[in-house]
């Protein structure tokens, strides 16, 4: 988390001060991080990010195309650590999360897609029959 923080402090300290490009650089390393938490299976980070974006509440929104270049920077970002654990004779990450955690993430992904998101973040979980069923129960509560 406190890598999420300082990157969007600083997008929005960058953003203040007119460095529109840089500050855009930053928030998309910000959901990159989220988007690798999410690989790994903590859709925590992304369940927040997806409330704010929705309410227009983050430190700026997402254009076309970015979506392609946060996942480019996950995929950096989750090949690189792998590549240091091995280094430092580590396995490599298991991407396998427990049951209660598949759960837990069909929810969260269920209640963003019960709410008419469709962008960034709604397409970690495929649309199970757990999904579906959650979002038919979400939207009707």
């Amino acid at each position: 988390m406190p890598i999420l923080v300082d990157y969007e402090y600083q997008a929005k300290t960058l953003k203040k001060s007119g460095d529109l490009d840089s500050a855009k650089d930053i928030w998309l390393n910000s959901l990159a991080w989220q988007e690798y938490a999410a690989m790994r299976g903590d859709y925590i980070h992304v369940k927040g990010t997806v409330a704010r974006l929705m309410k227009g509440r983050t430190v700026m929104a997402l254009a076309p195309g970015d979506e392609n270049i946060i996942s480019a920077r996950a995929k950096t970002i989750y090949d690189n650590l792998n590549k240091e654990r091995v280094k430092r004779r580590l396995p490599r990450f298991e991407d396998n999360p427990p049951k209660i955690v598949d759960s837990i993430n069909n929810l969260i992904v269920a209640s963003m897609r019960s709410r008419g998101w469709s962008g960034w973040g709604s397409q970690f979980v495929a649309d199970s029959d757990c999904v579906q069923k959650n979002i038919l129960y979400l939207s009707s509560h």
